[in-house]
């Protein structure tokens, strides 16, 4: 897992979001349908910016993937603290790697979303894809915001 030190403060508030949403909802583990939502809802942060530069609308997004975890099991009978994923510990490991791709000293957002769209679950990838966000776009869009 990685450790939470090496990321952004937005990327420590969106894992903690998704956390508690994960938690609210019921769901016995955070998803990357979680991460990805709450990234998508940072009003002031790089990921809802990057993705509308892609052509792809967040907002319409994040109805598809609450929608979507509207139909993720759910735990009943003694509330217990959510785990990651086993998904969601891939996301890390190669959010992890697409800083380094970048040359970024911290783990960011947008090696969330790179992460997310490059090793999600089927049914994540459908989502985005139906709405337009592929991993070339967001690269191609994320290339064009940071200039390099």
């Amino acid at each position: 897992m990685t450790d939470i030190e090496k990321m952004t403060r937005k990327a420590q508030e969106a894992m903690q979001a998704a956390a508690e949403m994960a938690e609210k909802n019921g769901h016995s583990a955070v998803e990357p349908e979680h991460l990805l939502f709450q990234l998508l809802r940072q009003e002031d942060g790089i990921v809802p910016s990057v993705v509308m530069s892609t052509g792809t609308n967040p907002s319409a997004l994040a109805k598809d993937l609450e929608t979507h975890m509207s139909r993720l099991p759910k735990v009943t009978g003694a509330a217990k603290r959510v785990i990651a994923s086993q998904q969601l510990t891939k996301v890390f490991e190669r959010a992890d790697i697409e800083r380094g791709k970048w040359k970024d000293e911290y783990i960011s957002t947008e090696h969330f979303v790179l992460a997310i769209l490059s090793c999600s679950a089927p049914d994540l990838n459908r989502i985005c894809e139906r709405s337009g966000l592929t991993l070339a776009r967001f690269t191609e869009a994320l290339k064009k915001m940071k200039g390099s």
